[in-house]
């Protein structure tokens, strides 16, 4: 059995092993915004590893002092990267000097491009960091209609287009059929690659659908309300010594109340 000392060892080269592991990171550089985000935790977890190791082995303050130095340039580190990663794009202003605020100056190549990829009105206007009012009134101005995207094809050229698709992808559903298809070129409605789909590969459509999983949802019979409860833990913010805890009603799923407390047991010196 391990003595003290041996156990008080062990614990000293676990909480070297772990600063020696950060130390190489943070020497490597150029860190990603999860990665630093792993770091804060890691050292995190050796300041709480060291505060209780005070009971079995003896650590100076400064160590303490040094640990805390470095968890608070992680997280300015981490705060600066994180600053940097959300600029997303944003359109320019196009100034007239008249009355009014300012023309945003969204490109028809831009819309065009959008269109061609099959993009709709509320992922180019989030796209563009504008609202969806001033995407239609673009599509407008420049004559662009999303319907008009669309090839002009009959039911029998459609089915026969898909047929040499399933000779080389007998397996694929309508999801990747259609996205076969816009790779070649042929920009056809979902309604209508489901419809053809039905048409020229109607086994394959049961067979898909006989492989669906189905999650059977527990149902919940109780004789009465407030019969039944359960509390619902959020492990989520451990990290941070947060739990939160929120008690759900079985019957109308209402939550009680949202509380919360602090997992550190503990004080630093």
């Amino acid at each position: 059995m391990a003595t003290q000392d041996q156990r008080g060892g062990y614990l000293k080269e676990h909480i070297a092993r772990s600063i020696r592991e950060v130390a190489s990171m943070l020497h490597a550089g150029n860190l990603r915004n999860d990665e630093l985000d792993y770091l804060y935790f890691k050292i995190d977890r050796i300041e709480h590893i060291l505060a209780l190791s005070l009971q079995v082995v003896d650590i100076e303050c400064s160590v303490f002092q040094h640990v805390r130095n470095a968890k608070e340039l992680i997280a300015h580190e981490f705060d600066r990267v994180s600053n940097t990663d959300d600029q997303a794009y944003c359109t320019e202003k196009v100034y007239s000097g008249n009355r009014g605020r300012p023309r945003y100056d969204v490109q028809e190549a831009q819309l065009q491009f959008f269109v061609g990829f099959g993009f709709k009105v509320p992922d180019m206007a989030k796209m563009l960091a504008v609202s969806q009012a001033t995407v239609n009134r673009r599509l407008r101005d420049y004559g662009i209609s999303l319907s008009t995207k669309f090839c002009q094809m009959s039911d029998s050229e459609l089915d026969e287009v898909i047929k040499n698709v399933k000779e080389h992808f007998p397996r694929s559903g309508y999801r990747v059929t259609l996205g076969i298809l816009r790779s070649m070129g042929y920009h056809v409605q979902e309604l209508r690659v489901r419809e053809s789909l039905r048409r020229v590969d109607i086994e394959g459509v049961l067979m898909r659908s006989l492989q669906l999983q189905i999650i059977h949802r527990r149902k919940y019979t109780v004789y009465g309300p407030n019969a039944l409860w359960y509390v619902d833990t959020n492990h989520k913010l451990i990290r941070y010594d947060v739990l939160l805890r929120r008690p759900f009603h079985i019957k109308t799923q209402v939550c009680i109340y949202l509380g919360g407390r602090s997992t550190s047991a503990y004080e630093l010196p």
